[in-house]
């Protein structure tokens, strides 16, 4: 459980194996604990996922089984503290200096987790929000639960979103492949990039910008290697992954 998480282990739900055991849906197990499908999407998803104990608690009654007979804890044996450091992310930085970003991170978990956005983001046209974790259970994985550019300005085209969306998760994919991750798995509901300008305006001509946006960033996110794995039909938010 969240604020549980000692050196060298990880966690591992049975979530989405009892599901499928059961012929139970995730949009059905929504109904029946009170979760979002979203939320049980990304357990069952992410067997490695840390969870809230309320979040847990609502599971276990749900599968009317104990807490430990889905949800347990195993040794890490290729376990190691150094993956979200200093020295590792200053091959980030370096990667995102080419595109004239500065970054600052907020890391924890034994730095296993970031928080990562974009310096002096108000003074910017565009900049970045992310989320990422890494799991070293097995091949080393970096997890992207949140990858958005976003702007405050009205005076950006669709074209210079795309681009620095494409330029800013390459840079990720290349800060990945050199501290040695094997494989990144990217959430995301819809490739959208959010313009806190147009939040609440419904001009048709911003919804087209929006449409035009998703299918940009997807093929970029494609070019670059990643590809979709299959996921319940009814869940909004999908997995992308890239082997690298």
């Amino acid at each position: 459980m969240k604020n549980e998480i000692n050196q060298g282990e990880y966690c591992v739900n049975k979530l989405g194996q009892i599901l499928m055991n059961r012929n139970i849906s995730i949009k059905k197990f929504s109904c029946y604990t009170g979760l979002s499908v979203a939320a049980i999407s990304r357990i069952v998803n992410n067997p490695h996922l840390d969870i809230l104990k309320s979040t847990a608690h609502a599971i276990s009654v749900g599968l009317q089984l104990k807490e430990n007979e889905w949800f347990i804890w195993e040794t890490d044996y290729n376990y190691n503290s150094s993956w979200l450091d200093t020295d590792n992310l200053s091959v980030l930085d370096s990667a995102m200096k080419k595109l004239g970003v500065k970054l600052a991170y907020q890391v924890y978990s034994n730095n296993r987790s970031m928080n990562v956005w974009t310096k002096y983001e108000g003074n910017r046209k565009l900049f970045i929000d992310g989320n990422f974790k890494v799991f070293t259970n097995g091949l080393p994985e970096m997890v992207l639960n949140g990858f958005d550019v976003i702007t405050y300005q009205g005076a950006v085209t669709v074209e210079e979103f795309a681009n620095f969306y494409a330029s800013s998760l390459s840079a990720v994919v290349t800060f990945a492949q050199k501290i040695g991750i094997s494989k990144i798995k990217y959430y995301t509901s819809n490739f959208s990039s959010k313009n806190r300008f147009l939040d609440g305006l419904v001009d048709p001509n911003e919804k087209l910008f929006e449409k035009k946006l998703r299918r940009l960033n997807k093929a970029a996110a494609e070019r670059i290697g990643f590809r979709q794995v299959d996921l319940d039909d009814s869940i909004r938010i999908k997995s992308y992954v890239k082997v690298l």
